[in-house]
């Protein structure tokens, strides 16, 4: 396991949110993941096309099959990623209630990113980022619209 890993773990076992204890697995096992000599490889499940995979890590509040393994080039850089993306989300899923099991499970404030009629934050743990997004409204086409990234910072551009 690679130092940051370690430090990462150490550092989630240390905030002890007992209401996040289980999403805070799904933080620390997409962190470990990101640091794999191949990006996620172990989170692999079955294959969508030549470049994706659905991922079997579920990020908290997202549909089966709605998070995937492949490479990510838009908005938050270029590079293979587990990212998890839903429209019509429902009630429970929401950018803030993500950014709210990041935080404490990490124990970091993160970083917002002001947009007119999104909400975005995203944290930097050890090498790797954890980006949520959120935008669209109940009364959209595409209802709300909820997405986290989690990739690695050394394969940003």
């Amino acid at each position: 396991m690679r130092p940051t890993a370690i430090l990462t773990l150490a550092l989630l076992a240390a905030t002890g949110s007992p209401a996040a204890a289980g999403d805070c697995d799904w933080v620390s096992r997409a962190l470990e993941a990101a640091e794999e000599s191949e990006p996620f490889a172990s989170l692999r499940g079955a294959e969508r096309s030549p470049a994706e995979t659905t991922s079997t890590l579920i990020a908290p509040g997202f549909a089966p099959g709605s998070c995937a393994i492949g490479w990510y080039g838009v908005g938050f850089g270029e590079g293979p990623a587990l990212w998890c993306r839903q429209s019509l989300a429902p009630p429970g899923l929401s950018g803030a209630g993500l950014a709210n099991v990041v935080r404490a499970c990490t124990g970091l404030d993160g970083a917002s990113d002001p947009w007119p009629g999104v909400y975005r934050v995203s944290f930097d743990v050890g090498g790797t980022r954890i980006a949520i997004e959120e935008s669209g409204a109940e009364g959209a086409h595409v209802g709300r619209w909820v997405e986290v990234v989690v990739r690695r910072l050394e394969a940003a551009p």
